[in-house]
């Protein structure tokens, strides 16, 4: 499922950025425009020798990041001109598609 927003021509409050993570699906942000910071952080389990340093990966155009399924992350948008970044979802997002924002909810089916 892709999710296309337009090109950014301003760029994101960094006071208000949105940190959230997946449980159940991957994302893969395509940068098709600018300059973007994707801040990751693994969550943390009981044995702290599991535990992995937060990420902040610089990206320009063009590139893709996946995202694993429970990374908690945010991306800003940074530099100057427009941005544009598109996100990818596997396997499609069952809110997106309640929430009617996917421009071809048609092709998916949602009966489980």
């Amino acid at each position: 499922m892709i999710n296309v927003f337009g090109p950014r021509t301003r760029r994101r409050d960094p006071a208000r950025l949105s940190p959230h993570w997946h449980d159940d699906f991957e994302q893969g942000s395509v940068v098709l425009a600018g300059s973007w910071i994707h801040h990751l952080r693994y969550p943390w389990a009981p044995d702290s020798g599991t535990w992995r340093p937060d990420g902040h990966l610089r990206c320009g155009a063009p590139s893709v990041t996946i995202i694993p399924a429970g990374v908690e992350h945010t991306s800003q948008d940074t530099g100057e001109g427009d941005s544009w970044l598109v996100d990818v979802f596997a396997p499609p997002r069952a809110d997106f598609l309640a929430r009617g924002i996917v421009r071809n909810a048609a092709e998916y089916d949602v009966s489980g």
